[in-house]
């Protein structure tokens, strides 16, 4: 099946537009105790906790929730996170 210029065109912007979509959370800044989370959803700033004990987010009150997960995504984070497991820090595996 032949697909018009037309069509073509109309399937790169679809996809272009979807791979800069903003996403509702944004990291504003980080540290080795934790990490600031914007999230535009809920007009907020989730502040995530680490702590060798685990990690927690103040907004969610959990341990587990969508701001930790977007935080946890970041390679920033993960790099954070990793070198506490070294020093036997009980936190997520990424």
């Amino acid at each position: 099946m032949d697909r018009s210029r037309g069509e073509i065109a109309k399937e790169a912007v679809r996809e272009l537009l979807a791979k800069y979509e903003k996403s509702p959370f944004e990291m504003l800044n980080h540290d080795v105790q934790g990490v600031k989370v914007i999230d535009r959803k809920m007009g907020r700033v989730a502040d995530i906790q680490f702590k060798p004990n685990g990690i927690h987010c103040i907004v969610c009150d959990a341990s587990y929730c969508e701001h930790i997960r977007f935080a946890l995504e970041q390679p920033d984070i993960q790099s954070i996170i990793r070198k506490k497991q070294k020093e036997g820090w009980k936190l997520p595996e990424v």
